[in-house]
């Protein structure tokens, strides 16, 4: 059975800013807001109904249609691909540490079923090497618990 979905958007909507500032304003951030009711736009001053779009200062009442705000500054396009940019590194970088965590369990894993953990010392100082050390696994050695 197929459902049928109403919901249609522009692609230039798809590009817009969640949050802008405008120099009219500059009191508070605005936020891409659906109107609940009518709204101005304090830009070009035409009302528009309930359910459109609008860049809005909620606290403030100041709201300004997305086409009426200034085109956005190469310095902030710039600034917000490295933020983006920024946020796939970090995924990717939690990512790897998570491949190299499992990869380090199970090298231990084996090597403590192989050699009874003779090599614990050296991947200690490799997990070390990838900020993955875990200092409390080498306070439960010296104390005679198990590692794991």
């Amino acid at each position: 059975m197929e459902v049928a979905c109403d919901f249609n958007i522009h692609h230039a909507c798809l590009a817009l800013p969640v949050s802008a500032s405008v120099d009219e304003h500059r009191e508070h951030a605005l936020t891409l807001s659906s109107l609940a009711a009518s709204g101005t736009c304090n830009t070009c001053k035409l009302t528009s109904q309930a359910g459109c779009y609008l860049y809005r200062c909620a606290p403030c009442g100041f709201n300004v249609h997305p086409r009426c705000m200034p085109p956005p500054s190469q310095q902030q396009q710039q600034q917000q691909q490295q933020e983006e940019a920024g946020t796939a590194w970090e995924q990717t970088v939690q990512v790897g540490k998570g491949i190299l965590q499992f990869g380090f369990f199970v090298l231990r894993a084996t090597d403590d079923m192989t050699t009874g953990g003779l090599a614990s010392p050296v991947i200690d100082v490799m997990e070390g090497l990838f900020g993955l050390y875990d200092s409390t696994r080498t306070v439960r050695r010296r104390n005679g618990q198990s590692a794991a």
